[in-house]
């Protein structure tokens, strides 16, 4: 807010979301209202030609592997990770954000839960799932109705 008093007028910005997307197009109004309370103007748009882009990466679960995935996804080249320490990864982190062409919002784990009867259910290292291992088995599932 302090910075945003130092413009007489705050230019008006467009950013664009996945229109295929109902929940982009939730937070994108959500994010508008949120930089309007802060002074700033935020539009909304479906066309691919925006200033700024709101968009859903869907991170692996090997920290070094993510934020490869980031930067390819932000257009921006892969920081030198050390992958001894959690400081080097802390610091290339700090290193893609530094660029400042990146905002996370915020992270949402994704999370599995099944019953007894699914066997095989086991996620990839990326997060994926490979079906073709996944089964039931007849007895638990028989036994969990009364």
């Amino acid at each position: 807010r302090q910075l945003r008093q130092e413009v007489r007028t705050p230019p008006l910005w467009t950013f664009s979301y996945d229109a295929s997307d109902p929940i982009a197009g939730l937070l994108a109004e959500r994010i508008a209202l949120n930089a309007r309370d802060a002074g700033l103007q935020l539009q909304p748009t479906k066309s691919a030609s925006a200033d700024l882009r709101l968009a859903r990466i869907t991170l692996p679960s090997d920290p070094v592997v993510a934020l490869s995935v980031v930067a390819a996804m932000a257009g921006l080249p892969t920081p030198q990770i050390d992958h001894d320490s959690a400081e080097g990864l802390y610091s290339a982190e700090r290193e893609l954000l530094a660029k400042q062409k990146l905002i996370p919002l915020f992270h949402l784990p994704v999370v599995y839960a099944t019953t007894p009867a699914v066997n095989g259910a086991l996620p990839r290292q990326d997060a994926t799932w490979d079906w073709s291992n996944i089964w039931l088995s007849r007895s638990q599932a028989g036994s969990d109705q009364r």
